[in-house]
């Protein structure tokens, strides 16, 4: 059986050897490859975009000596320093024929491609076509491309899909989204655990993954040493890969056990993104009652609200239509309330600095002076202006932030929410709030259309300050037909609160 100086087809410009481990690392014109002397088994990780082999060798290493020596980790050098279709099926090839040429039998059920960041998008392009056992994304997630469209749920290869808290380019947002995906798979079939497994380590930020150098947009500062971070990384990986083809140093039940300990402490993790999912279709109604008083606490045991939801797109114009009204039922009520969930496109699906909630909540709501005409009830005329609902969101969304690391990030930044102040002004254009550092700025306007089509926006102000801006429509009970009474107002989604608490806030 030749060892791994076999591997030596070109002249090395890097050679190094951990003697006590016995591991070799070798960087050559086409690869580094780190190793013990007899492996069975590969990993080919593709670099993340202008990093170096050499950035890797550190985490190769820890996978190396968590398999005992089985694994070998090949990470190729591309062109340009850019993983592309071209290269990539001949980088994991080399790979396959290096185990061929150990003695190693179907070689190809034995490695297992991978991907850091824009390495892993080029990586999912592999698997099929040599029919490799395996997909590992590090920081990287199966990109939902019209180019390059995969999604978890029908993805036929088994996937690990393995990211950091604290990773300020591939946000906790895009592993919060495949998560989502795999627990809807896990209804279905618990062996996803072990096939699809979502894991987020805490603290963990996008460049350690590689050799935590510092890099533009991964600027949130880890919590976790460079070395701890790659034994964690390492234990993950090589459990995976024992799930997937016989690793003789890890037993599978180990491994199995060990991955879903790792998927639930994510799903932990990732409770608050859960929650604002789940809020999503109950926001405006929610509203609704925070916008109208009522005098008599019973009222709203009389009213039904009937939301009905409109998604952004080929039901803008059904949205625009339809109207909020109320309609009598014996002694109850049915209040129906319009929403629309004003989704962004994003054709790329690039997870630098870019949101995944939708932009805004539209709700058609109805004044409190309209509700107590038509139902009857007394209110009184002090319930949330629009400035205030979005507040609201927010103060609601944060409060699901339980993890006592998220909240501490936040609060060192800007300062702890419980102790966050709440100023509020009003003119005859607009309604504004100052929520801790956010200033909130409702805008008055007075007919339809220019509600409709008026902007929503969320962004950083200055580097401890942020701004929202929306818009308001509030008529009374003399305009004409289903125009009476409206009370429309545009709000944050909780699921955006959620990622500017745990991602883009603390950048």
């Amino acid at each position: 059986m030749k060892s791994v100086v076999a591997l030596l087809v070109s002249a090395f410009t890097f050679i190094s050897f951990n003697a006590q481990a016995g591991i070799r690392t070798d960087d050559s014109a086409n690869q580094l490859v780190v190793a013990a002397e007899h492996p069975t088994a590969a990993l080919v990780l593709f670099p993340g975009a202008y990093l170096d082999p050499k950035q890797y060798s550190a985490l190769a290493e820890a996978i190396v000596l968590r398999s005992s020596g089985e694994v070998a980790v090949f990470v190729p050098h591309f062109t340009g320093k850019i993983a592309n279709p071209i290269e990539a099926q001949g980088r994991v090839q080399a790979a396959i024929d290096f185990l061929r040429s150990e003695g190693v039998a179907q070689p190809n059920t034995r490695v297992f491609v991978g991907g850091h960041s824009e390495g892993g998008i080029i990586a999912t392009l592999v698997p099929e076509a040599l029919k490799l056992p395996g997909l590992i994304l590090l920081g990287s997630y199966l990109p939902h491309t019209i180019v390059i469209g995969k999604q978890l749920s029908t993805y036929p290869i088994p996937t690990l899909t393995l990211g950091g808290e604290l990773d300020g380019l591939t946000g906790l947002n895009y592993l919060a989204r495949e998560f989502a995906t795999l627990q809807l798979l896990a209804a279905k079939d618990a062996g996803v655990f072990g096939s699809k497994p979502v894991v987020v380590l805490p603290g963990v930020s996008h460049m350690q993954f590689a050799d935590g150098a510092a890099l533009q947009g991964d600027s949130i500062k880890p919590e976790q040493s460079l070395t701890a971070s790659h034994q964690a990384m390492a234990e993950v990986i090589v459990d995976f890969m024992a799930l997937q083809t016989r690793l003789s140093s890890v037993e599978s039940q180990v491994a199995l056990k060990a991955l879903k300990g790792q998927v639930v402490a994510t799903q932990s993790l990732l409770l608050p993104y859960a929650l604002a999912s789940s809020a999503e279709p109950k926001v405006c109604s929610d509203l609704q009652k925070a916008a109208t008083v009522w005098v008599d606490a019973q009222a709203w045991g009389h009213i039904n609200i009937e939301s009905k939801i409109y998604r952004h797109g080929s039901e803008d114009l059904a949205f625009i239509l339809d109207k909020s009204s109320v309609a009598q039922d014996g002694q109850f009520y049915a209040l129906h309330l319009p929403m629309l969930i004003d989704d962004e496109v994003d054709v790329a699906d690039i997870s630098t600095d870019h949101f995944l909630s939708p932009r805004s909540l539209f709700c058609k709501m109805r004044s409190a002076a309209k509700l107590a005409e038509e139902t009857g009830f007394a209110v009184q005329h002090s319930g949330l202006n629009c400035a205030e609902l979005n507040a609201k969101v927010i103060v609601d969304t944060l409060a699901t932030l339980t993890n006592p690391q998220q909240r501490a990030r936040l609060a060192a930044k800007y300062g702890d929410v419980s102790t966050w102040t709440s100023v509020s002004t009003s003119d005859d254009t607009a309604h504004s709030l100052q929520l801790g550092p956010l200033r909130i700025r409702s805008e008055r306007e007075r007919i339809g259309p220019k509600w409709v089509f008026g902007g929503f926006s969320f962004g950083k102000s200055t580097d401890n300050a942020w701004h929202l801006d929306t818009v308001e429509l509030v008529t009374g009970n003399e305009a004409l037909g289903k125009f009476a009474g409206a009370n429309y107002c545009k709000v944050i989604a909780p699921a955006r609160v959620v990622e500017w608490a745990t991602v883009f806030g603390l950048k």
